[in-house]
């Protein structure tokens, strides 16, 4: 078992459940990594989304300036400095688009795993596992 400890069961069936039941406690543990990196990705994003808008529009200069006088104009706008490490090629217009769109995906993405059981997540895996699999075994 987890625990590295021998484990006897009476049949296949209590094998199981105990198997599921440690499992669903490895998806709630996935679940709340899950929705944790996806917050993260939403955060970045839209604070390089941010940091686009503002230097295309001219309230953030770059060029020509001080790396720390740049980092006191991120500070007001309350941007992190990890923005500072995008290429000057992304500062776009069509690169922030791909980035809201991207944002729109992670919210719904972030939506269905929030609003889904962990033991809908094992069962819709164990789905698929199975559409996978299922020529190996015919």
């Amino acid at each position: 078992n987890e625990k590295n400890k021998l484990v006897y069961f009476n049949d296949e069936y209590e094998l199981l459940k105990y198997f599921t039941k440690w499992r669903l406690t490895i998806y709630e543990q996935r679940k709340t990594k899950l929705i944790h990196v996806m917050e993260q990705r939403l955060q970045k994003n839209t604070e390089i989304c941010e940091f686009i808008a503002l230097v295309n529009s001219g309230k953030i200069k770059i060029q020509n300036r001080k790396k720390s006088d740049i980092k006191v104009d991120l500070k007001q706008h309350g941007l992190s400095e990890d923005v500072l490490s995008i290429e000057i090629s992304k500062l776009t217009d069509e690169e922030k688009a791909a980035l809201l769109k991207k944002n729109e995906d992670i919210k719904n993405e972030l939506e269905y795993i929030r609003n889904t059981d962990i033991k809908d997540m094992f069962i819709n895996d164990l789905k698929d596992i199975r559409k996978k699999i299922k020529d190996d075994f015919a």
